[in-house]
């Protein structure tokens, strides 16, 4: 069956288009993202009332309101949804949160407690974190 709706230009194959390059870049570029996002949250520790930790970050990552923090003692990612700062009102906004937390900062939180605690150059931020099971 010889169809004429598909006309096919031999001398011309898509490969050798350059015009499409960007936009091939761009979706690996955008599939690239989604794994790492993905992998980021399948590679993260769910926070609850018992959950502690104590180290120093050496990695960020924030997805849309969620922050994942990697510790330099922490195999896994550290996941923070819906924290608060009563103190300081200006760290609650959102564009604040993307700048929040540096490589070398020590975040710490205690066991059986819902307080996160931010200490950078001898400042100390303290968090509230909401939304915790107590299991």
């Amino acid at each position: 069956m010889n169809s004429k709706l598909i006309t096919r230009y031999e001398d011309k194959p898509i490969y050798r288009d350059k015009d499409y390059l960007p936009v091939f870049f761009l979706f690996l570029s955008l599939i690239g993202f989604v794994v790492y996002t993905l992998y980021v949250d399948m590679n993260s520790i769910e926070l609850n009332y018992e959950t502690s930790f104590n180290g120093r970050v050496i990695n960020t990552f924030n997805q849309k309101s969620t922050y994942y923090l990697r510790l330099s003692n922490e195999d896994k990612w550290i996941k923070l949804e819906g924290f608060y700062n009563n103190s300081k009102p200006r760290m609650n906004t959102s564009g604040w949160f993307v700048n929040l937390f540096y490589k070398g900062d020590i975040v710490h939180k205690n066991k059986n407690s819902n307080q996160m605690n931010l200490i950078r150059n001898n400042e100390k931020f303290s968090f509230i974190l909401e939304n915790l099971n107590q299991d």
